[in-house]
């Protein structure tokens, strides 16, 4: 009975180390989301080129659906620690706005 409560002592020590060394070493740089909703597919692939040519990774999300549940599961895609990437998302603001201005609504 005593090498069951070891072995889930040792796996949640392992399982604990993993996500902290995960969080604190290996965090994935988190791409910078943009919303499409209205753009349409040639802007949208423009400003997409424009930020990856400047060194911004980039996900757009469409937002224009047919359907609630599709527009409802982009919510898994934003990050969950955002203030990390303002000054991603801050840079890709200036970049689309100096090129594009308020031509893009």
């Amino acid at each position: 009975m005593n090498y069951i409560f070891i072995f889930s002592g040792i796996a949640f020590l392992i399982a604990l180390i993993h996500s902290l060394v995960k969080v604190f070493f290996l965090e994935e740089k988190w791409e910078t989301l943009i919303f499409s909703n209205g753009f349409d597919n040639k802007n949208m692939l423009e400003i997409y080129s424009y930020l990856t040519s400047e060194g911004i990774k980039c996900i757009i999300v469409n937002l224009e659906s047919s359907s609630s549940r599709e527009v409802a599961s982009t919510r898994n895609i934003v990050p969950q620690r955002l203030d990390i990437h303002k000054s991603h998302i801050q840079k890709a603001r200036q970049l689309i706005y100096k090129k594009y201005g308020n031509t893009l609504g």
